[in-house]
């Protein structure tokens, strides 16, 4: 929806590179820590929900508000290699926003990609 879309912005956001998988920028210890949660909740078909503190939300009526919206997610989309033919962002305006308060270290490969790249913010 090229004609819809003016600017992608990406908080905090793990980036997948065409032909990789999202494990493929993930530290290996969270990835086999990623799959042994799932195959402890779901015999591998999906990760648990994190927990509202994995957001910086603390405990309280905000954090059982997140907790109610949680779903677990598949794991084979974490696993599934990326088939885009175009770069990431599709040449759209783009910018990549650090969260740094409880800054995720397994996002530091995609946050050091994003600043090696042209054309993001």
């Amino acid at each position: 929806m090229p004609n819809r879309i003016k600017h992608l912005v990406y908080l905090d956001s793990l980036i997948v590179e065409p032909g990789k998988s999202p494990v493929d920028s993930l530290p290996a210890d969270v990835v086999a820590a990623r799959k042994k949660a799932s195959e402890e909740t779901s015999g591998g078909l999906s990760l648990p929900a994190p927990p509202p503190s994995a957001f910086g939300v603390p405990d309280g009526p905000d954090a059982e508000w997140v907790k109610r919206r949680l779903t677990p997610h598949p794991i084979s989309t974490y696993e599934s290699k990326l088939n885009i033919k175009g770069p990431v962002g599709n040449n759209l305006r783009r910018t990549y926003i650090h969260c740094t308060n409880q800054s995720c270290a397994a996002l530091r490969a995609s946050r050091d990609w994003v600043k090696a790249q042209q054309g993001w913010r």
